[in-house]
């Protein structure tokens, strides 16, 4: 330039620069001007494309942006951008698919366009959102490739821009802490929203225009379209959504502070990096360098089932997400916009490989399909048992229907991948639909067309439509081409105009249709019963969802504060009946359940002694027990039933109508929960002409006033006119109607339901009130009338005539639900069955070997004595009823509860006394057990003794209501009370048989064969039993073998040999007197008849071989009073019975049960005892009516010491 002046050279300086930028473009490219600079992509006139690739649309996310919500790009690059190739990819494992490297700086987009388009074109844009479960994936990755599409929209006159975004992943772009700022939160996300900003700003230089964007998203990128639609930006950035199998939009969306927790990804993530939990956390983080990072996330993430770490969490006010999904979407606080979605007909299969191939099946399968379901959420603490046993029962092991039409014969993995389709695509979309469908133009499809070529085991699987879509004519089978175009055509018309076209109308829920996806048979469908995976399965997963997944915590309270009856109860103290009943029955019928108590049952019945006796009793006991529990059994599992209540009522009663004090269902989500009380216990009152009438008892005004103090008031206001606040008036009232008909139409009908107990006197005698001692208390026992242990009535109808009084009065009175003392409260449904319902520690076995035995058992709670622990009930075996309602903590009046002084022994449960005669000792017994057997037994002893010192000789033992106890104590108080003589010694009982199933058998053959019970701690341990002639059997005697055939009722039966007795010496902690300390004769026993189990043993015994005095106190003088209640034998229960299957290795065997679901408790004979009269037959179905029935008078109601001296004067 030698001779030019400087403004020549500064001229052409300019000029060149000037003419360098504005020269076209070199063939094959094309160049466009953005706000952010200007690149060169390139342009393909064979495919008729322009590519725009890695454009950046933030400032790298690097160094201190490591985690930060993304920050836009301030400044302009300069010169020309190369927009030739596809940008890093965001971190992830490695994957050859991905089309690009791995970086942290991976914020880029991608714009494809019709070739020649000018900048003023103004064509509708189409942003495409990867999916791959916030993960994977990338914009740059093979399947993501829009030229079939864009092609297609230039074909049909309806052409489209069509924009990819990357955004951040994983750790790097889900990071969830309550260290992470609020505003940091989900930066992925925040990601597309900056990509989407990007496009408002820039598209127009592509030609396109930004007030007309469709966001379109798959899977992952399916959520997040969900998730703008939910929590949009303040800037409006497109007008419609699209989302290809969204999962609603997020999977769990759980609280952020959630992943702090032990084992949670934050957790974990600190502790693999060496960063220390707390507010420099994240900064620390921030440190670590990108590869080590990686490496370690990477690692975490293939450590994690289908690889989904990290998910969408809910922050903090602030955060871009500070509510739930749910709650959105029920306020319908969300942009009411176009919107096209759908789920393919297989979504779940390829999410349920890791369940494929296990080869289990039964309880095993159950349970390891409910564990696939726990470990997919970060927090699964709210699928509590019972949403994890409806999914069991909606998804049912080896049901031919989860599979097709693409069966693979495995049904674990069928019912995985039916769950997964139904709970985590097909039930959320419906609910959005469902609720969104009033607000906006809503358009939903159902793809169900299988593409040749694919996995026939995964069928129509997640992403398979993807091949249409975005597949060219070429990559998928030319019998496909019609369906491809047809869906590109309902896409593109949805971006072009907002409907996919006049064949496919917008859902409503007044007509909920679908457009059907499958080759020659495009169609509409209802949204109900589209297959095995729709329809009402759909639409009662969806508000499983509601309840179990926090996604939807929200809306389950919504609900809940809307119409859940459990709510208005939990937290009283007091409530209605009927409001129970309508919590009880707000609850389904869980089908899994509901199989598992019946097999529990079924299957524990064949260790129970009398299963076939009961079908049909041997006289006198014909009329009263005649119940064919197998047969009501196969009933119920046929039967459909409103509610899980109605089946607890008919499964229970079918249990009890056994009349067995030891065979007994209850479950403790009913059970006892609430009790339902009157106030007017009633009592049977003999006059002193003989005749007999039903009274309210004398006492019932001061026994309520005293227990029910609180709600006295209610009741005194329920009473109409001039009876209102006269509640003690009527106290000792004849009761002339119940309900409109005699007295004793409710008692009998009471009888047929009460259980228990097999003679009809005894039950009736239940019906009115009694007294007990327990634990050295005396209580008052209110009877069946005023206490039932399930909200059976909401009012009584009396017909009255009060003390003093001539003519008769009718009143109602509402029985009012109280909530037991051992009753936890709850807040709703779910709470209740999560706190009540689901079985606990001690609901089933254990391996003695392999777990510690629990210290009580929810058996024990049941058990008609003072709480005895396990292992002493191993130790010391027992024989014991069990009632729904639990042991009486009402006192007795003071006025009836005896004031004698006690005597020397006295102890817990067994109480003595001196009667005013200066003769005749008492021994109040409430049961045979306590607390500690020693010290119980030779309280017995000592007390004995003690009457004997004071002049004591002749004996009083009252056993009114005692439920039974240890075994030894009957044995040994007969002993000591009889002394020394062939009745006694060796054998103060009765010898017993057990049942002799196939099942029982085995466990003998491994304590023998493989000392599986080397510590001696099994019932079936042939150590623990003595032959017919009281001789031990050696350790490796097969004490089953052979078994006794029997044949009862027409069936078939087998039962052990003879068993000798089992307490001498080894269960007398003491060794007894060597004569007497009473006459035999001169002992009277006194209950109501509800005496049972070893409380029986030790009546009949004494009455049988001794020659001493039963006593009935009340009942109705026309029914005869027996004393027994399943006399001698063994109880036990299932939980029992499931240790010594666990314990023997059998627990796998098919006639096991398997584990009880629920919290329940079902009870058997394990052992039955001998007759006395008959010592060949069963005892409990001898004749053992009582010498003396005592009747009640008004001054001998519930009080024992006038009861004990009418004995001495009319017995003794």
């Amino acid at each position: 330039m030698a001779g030019m002046s400087t403004f020549s050279k500064v001229f052409l300086i300019l000029y060149s620069v000037c003419c360098s930028l504005a020269a076209p473009a070199p063939p094959g490219t094309v160049d466009v001007a953005l706000k952010t600079g200007t690149f060169r992509g390139v342009s393909s006139t064979s495919s008729g494309i322009d590519k725009f690739l890695a454009i950046p649309f933030a400032t790298p996310p690097v160094g201190d942006l490591r985690f930060k919500a993304p920050v836009s790009i301030k400044k302009a690059s300069s010169g020309i951008q190369d927009a030739s190739k596809f940008g890093n990819a965001c971190p992830q494992p490695a994957d050859s698919g991905l089309g690009a490297p791995v970086a942290e700086d991976c914020l880029f987009l991608n714009v494809f366009r019709p070739t020649g388009l000018k900048s003023n074109a103004k064509l509708p844009v189409l942003f495409w959102i990867h999916g791959g479960a916030y993960t994977s994936g990338a914009a740059s990755a093979s399947p993501n490739d829009p030229t079939p599409i864009i092609q297609r929209s230039i074909a049909i006159g309806k052409p489209i821009i069509f924009v990819s975004t990357n955004y951040r992943l994983n750790t790097f772009g889900f990071l969830s802490s309550s260290a992470v700022q609020p505003q940091d939160l989900n930066v992925g996300l925040q990601d597309q929203t900056m990509a989407l900003q990007f496009v408002q700003d820039n598209i127009a230089a592509f030609g396109g225009d930004p007030s007309k964007v469709t966001i379109f998203g798959q899977s992952a990128g399916a959520g997040s379209v969900e998730a703008h639609f939910l929590y949009p930006s303040s800037r409006s950035l497109f007008r419609a959504g699209i989302s290809d199998s969204s999962t609603g939009p997020f999977k769990s969306s759980p609280n952020a502070a959630t992943y702090d927790k032990a084992n949670k990804p934050f957790s974990r993530l600190l502790q693999e990096t060496g960063c220390s939990a707390g507010k420099g956390a994240v900064a620390c983080l921030q440190k670590v360098p990108f590869e080590t990072l990686l490496n370690i996330s990477n690692t975490m993430i293939d450590n994690t089932l289908n690889s989904q770490l990290w998910q969408p969490s809910v922050g903090p006010p602030g955060s871009l997400i500070p509510e739930e999904a749910s709650a959105r979407i029920l306020s319908g606080n969300f942009l009411h916009l176009p919107f096209l979605a759908g789920t393919n007909l297989n979504e779940g299969k390829g999410f349920s490989v890791s369940v494929r191939n296990l080869g289990l099946s039964g309880a095993a399968e159950t349970a390891r399909f409910k564990k696939f379901i726990g470990d997919l959420v970060i927090d699964n603490s709210t699928l509590t048992e019972d949403v994890l046993n409806e999914f069991a029962t909606l998804f049912p092991a080896n049901d031919p229907s989860l599979g097709a039409p693409f069966n693979t014969g495995d049904s674990l993995f069928e019912r995985a991948a039916a769950w997964y389709t139904d709970q985590m695509f097909l039930s959320p979309r419906r609910f959005f639909f469902q609720h969104a469908s009033a607000l906006q133009p809503m358009f939903g499809y159902y793809f169900i067309e299988f593409i040749p070529g694919d996995d026939i085991t995964l069928g129509v699987t997640h992403a398979s439509e993807l091949n249409l879509i975005f597949g060219t004519q070429t990559s998928v089978a030319s019998v496909e081409t019609s369906l491809a175009n047809s869906m590109k055509d309902f896409y593109i018309n949805f971006v072009n105009d907002l409907n996919p076209g006049p064949s496919w109308p917008a859902y409503t829920r007044e007509s909920p249709r679908l457009m059907q996806l499958i080759r020659n048979n495009i169609t509409l469908i209802p949204d109900v019963s589209l297959t095995d995976m729709a329809g009402i399965k759909s639409l009662k997963t969806s508000l499983l969802l509601l309840a179990s997944l926090s996604t939807f915590t929200a809306a389950s309270d919504v609900v809940t504060r809307a119409a859940d009856p459990c709510a208005a109860i939990g937290q009283q103290t007091w409530v209605s009946p009927s409001a129970v009943r309508a919590c009880y029955r707000s609850v389904k019928v869980n089908e899994t359940e509901k199989a598992n108590i019946l097999d529990v049952i079924e299957k524990s019945l064949a260790f129970h002694t009398s299963t076939n006796y009961q079908a049909r009793a041997p006289q006198p006991f014909t009329s009263d027990v005649h119940e064919d529990i197998l047969l009501d059994i196969a009933r119920i599992r046929k039967q459909k039933y409103a509610s899980d209540y109605d089946l607890h009522i008919d499964i229970s009663r079918s249990v009890k109508r056994l009349n067995d004090g030891h065979c007994s269902w209850s479950n403790q989500c009913y059970v006892t929960l609430f009790v339902n009380y009157l106030p007017l216990p009633l009592t049977l009152l003999t006059d002193r002409l003989g005749f007999q009438s039903v009274h309210i008892a004398p006492e019932a005004f001061s026994v309520a006033s005293a227990e029910f103090g609180d709600a006295i008031k209610f009741w005194q206001d329920a009473l109409p006119g001039q009876l209102k606040g006269k509640l003690e008036s009527l106290a000792g009232a004849k009761v002339l109607l119940i309900n409109g008909k005699p007295p004793f139409d409710a008692v009998n009908d009471n009888a047929q339901i009460a259980g228990s107990y097999q003679a009809l006197g005894t039950r009736q005698n239940g019906f009115f009130s009694s007294y007990r001692l327990v634990s050295g208390s005396w209580t008052y026992l209110l009877g069946n009338f005023a206490q039932q242990g399930l909200p059976l009535s909401d009012q009584v109808v009396l017909t009255v005539q009060r003390k003093d009084h001539i003519l008769p009065e009718t009143f109602v009175l509402p029985y009012r639900s109280k909530i037991s003392s051992a009753s936890k409260k709850f807040s709703d449904t779910a709470s209740w069955r999560a706190q009540s319902c689901k079985a606990l520690d001690g609901t089933n076995g254990v391996d003695v070997y392999a777990e510690d035995i629990p210290s009580f058992s929810t058996f024990t709670t049941f058990q008609q004595q003072p709480p005895v622990k396990v292992r002493t009930q191993r130790e010391h075996p027992v024989n014991v009823m069990l009632d729904d309602t639990p042991l009486s903590n009402v006192a007795l009046p003071p006025v009836l509860a005896p004031s004698l002084p006690s005597v020397s022994g006295s102890y817990g449960a067994a109480q003595f006394y001196m009667a005013k005669d200066g003769k005749t000792g008492i021994l109040a017994l409430g049961s045979f057990s306590d607390g500690s057997y020693d010290r119980f037994l030779n309280a017995l002893l000592e007390g004995l003794l003690s009457l004997k010192a004071k002049g004591a000789t002749q004996l009083i033992v009252d056993v009114s209501n005692n439920g039974g106890g240890y075994i030894c104590a009957a044995h040994y108080l007969h002993r000591i009370i009889a002394g020394p003589k062939a009745s006694t010694v060796p054998q103060a009982g009765l010898d017993s048989t057990a049942r002799n199933g196939p099942l029982a058998q085995l466990i003998v053959k491994k304590i023998v064969n493989e000392d599986a019970d080397p510590e001696i701690q099994l019932l079936y341990n042939p150590l623990q039993w003595r032959d017919a002639k009281h001789v031990s059997f050696p350790k490796n005697a097969d004490w089953l073998q052979p078994p006794v055939p029997v044949t009862i009722n027409g069936r078939k039966d087998a039962f052990s040999q003879r068993l000798g007795q089992e307490c001498q010496p080894e269960g007398f902690p003491t060794e007894p007197p060597q004569e007497a300390l009473f006459d035999p004769k001169k002992v009277a026993i006194v209950s109501n008849g509800r005496c049972a189990s070893s409380c029986s043993l030790f009546s009949i015994a004494m009455n049988k071989f001794e020659g001493s005095k039963t006593v009935v106190v009340g009942g109705k003088k026309d029914v005869k009073q027996q004393y027994c209640g399943t006399i001698g034998g063994q109880s036990t229960d299932f939980s029992t019975i499931d240790t010594e299957i666990k314990t023997a290795k059998l627990k796998n065997h098919t006639l096991a049960p398997p584990d009880l679901l629920v919290n329940g408790v079902f009870g058997i004979t394990w052992r039955l005892a001998f007759g006395i009269d008959d010592p060949n037959q069963p005892a409990e179905w001898q004749n053992h009516q009582a010498d003396v029935n005592l009747p009640l008078t008004e001054e001998l109601a519930n009080n024992p010491v006038a009861i004990w001296e009418e004995v001495i004067k009319r017995v003794l």
